[in-house]
Formats: structure tokens, C-alpha cells, sequence
């Protein structure tokens, strides 16, 4: 009789049965493995998601805090216009306090627009239509089981 060499497979070698002749027992271990393996997937896909949303908040957070720079100094520059306009030009001062106000203003509005609408949508709707697919699988296990 001749050895056969062994496989570099690790995973051991069993009959497989159909779907039909397998045991309750084996469905189970089939689905909680299936399970197992749902949940890596979409902690993985969450993680890649939740990256690209934090880059697009930190792009975000940057133009509000330039925003906010820009209203700190739209105040002095107002605050200054009106210490002018006791005893100087008031005009200029209040142009220059107006243009800044202005800048703050445009670069709060583009903050805003660049904020996500929605945490992490697509993986909302993973998760949604997994466990739908779990509901399903877990209801065709029972029909299975009480045949």
C-alpha cells in the first residue's frame, strides 16, 4: 500500500455531508462559525469606514477652527473699530472688522457642509442586511431541526 504525502491543508479532512443529512448539531456549528466570521468582516469593514470619515472630520475640524481664528479676530478688529470711532476713522476699521467677519463666516458655512450627514451609513446597512440574512438562515435551522 503507498503513503500518501501529507497535505498542507490544516483543516481536518471529514465526510461532508448534504445539507439535507446533516445533523441539527453540525447546522448549528456550521452557522455559529458562519456568524464568527460575519462579525470579522464587517469589524474590518468598519474600521476602514470609520478611517475615511475621520479624515473628512479632521478636514472639517481644521476649517472650523480656521473659522473660529478668523471670529477672535473679526471681534478685536471690531472691538479696535469702535475705539476708533470715539476718536479716529471709524470707517476703515469697521471695513477691515466687517471682511474678516465675512471670511469667518463663508469658512463656517464650508465646515459644515464637509460634516457627515450619517455615522458610518454604509455599515448601518451591512449590519441591517446581515442579520436580515441571519434571521432567515436561524428560521430555516429550526425548519430543519423539527423535520
Amino acid at each position: 500500500m503507498e503513503r500518501q504525502p501529507p497535505s498542507n491543508d490544516p483543516t481536518p479532512r471529514t465526510h461532508e455531508k448534504s445539507p439535507a443529512r446533516s445533523t441539527a448539531a453540525e447546522l448549528l456549528l456550521r452557522a455559529v462559525g458562519d456568524v464568527k466570521n460575519l462579525v470579522a468582516v464587517e469589524v474590518k469593514l468598519a474600521k476602514r469606514e470609520a478611517i475615511g470619515e475621520a479624515k473628512q472630520a479632521a478636514k472639517a475640524a481644521v476649517l472650523f477652527a480656521a473659522a473660529f481664528a478668523l471670529t477672535v479676530l473679526a471681534l478685536a478688529m471690531a472691538l479696535f473699530a469702535l475705539l476708533l470711532a470715539l476718536g479716529a476713522t471709524p470707517a476703515r476699521a469697521l471695513a477691515a472688522g466687517a471682511i474678516l467677519l465675512g471670511g469667518a463666516t463663508i469658512l463656517t458655512i464650508v465646515g459644515a457642509k464637509k460634516m457627515p450627514d450619517k455615522v458610518l451609513p454604509r455599515t448601518q446597512r451591512r449590519v441591517e442586511r446581515d442579520l436580515s440574512e441571519v434571521k432567515e438562515a436561524g428560521s430555516d435551522l429550526k425548519g430543519a431541526v423539527a423535520r
